[in-house]
């Protein structure tokens, strides 16, 4: 399995090395009950466990950083339609997470990946746990899932906009870039500083500028 190298990228070698640890050379996973969470207790804030159940995926643990980003406390139910108001869903989709999830299950391997966009930069593991019986249907099965977070401002909202002490988006004024010559002089007047934008565009700028600006 690939292990990542560089500090920032500590805690997913941290999950990966005490997973692999634990599960030794002569399973294909370790057991629910084997994970130490004292062990490996700071980066265990980024983790939760999912259990697998005839019902779908239940949130069996979660750690606080985890459930700050997505939301998943204990005995949540992650389906398509899952709809708490948590950062990771202005991001992805939950359907998204739920393939990951799906893919664990039929090839029953480790997933350890790094994703990056425009907004957001995320290193993620998923792990798989089961028991001697395999990881099956008639079973339930766990996976564990770590994500590192890293928001990205983007560079353009730096230059266009602003926050104000109440956390309000300031905007210079629009419609003054050419064409002034046919406005009155009231309206050019008008036209002058700065503005606050409304509700919805504020909302959406927002997810371009996650530390304020």
């Amino acid at each position: 399995m690939e292990i990542y190298v560089g500090k920032e990228k500590r805690i997913a070698n941290v999950v990966t090395e005490h997973w692999s640890d634990i599960k030794g050379p002569d399973r294909d996973w370790p057991e629910r009950h084997e994970i130490d969470t004292a062990e490996i207790m700071e980066s265990w804030q980024h983790c939760f466990i999912i259990e697998v159940k005839d019902q779908g995926y239940i949130c069996e643990n979660a750690g606080e950083k985890a459930v700050e980003f997505y939301g998943f406390e204990k005995k949540t139910r992650i389906d398509n339609k899952y709809a708490i108001d948590a950062p990771f869903l202005r991001l992805y989709k939950i359907d998204a997470v739920i393939d990951k999830l799906d893919t664990v299950i039929e090839s029953k391997c480790p997933i350890n990946e790094e994703e990056e966009s425009e907004s957001v930069k995320m290193r993620q593991v998923l792990l798989p746990l089961g028991n001697k019986e395999g990881l099956n249907s008639s079973v339930c099965k766990f996976i564990w899932n770590m994500k590192r977070i890293k928001l990205k401002t983007k560079s353009s909202v730096k230059k266009r906009f602003h926050l104000t002490a109440k956390g309000k988006v300031i905007s210079t004024q629009s419609g003054k870039r050419h064409g002034m010559v046919k406005r009155s002089k009231s309206n050019i007047r008008n036209q002058r500083g700065t503005t606050i934008l409304g509700k919805s565009d504020s909302r959406i700028v927002k997810l371009y500028m996650p530390y304020g600006i």
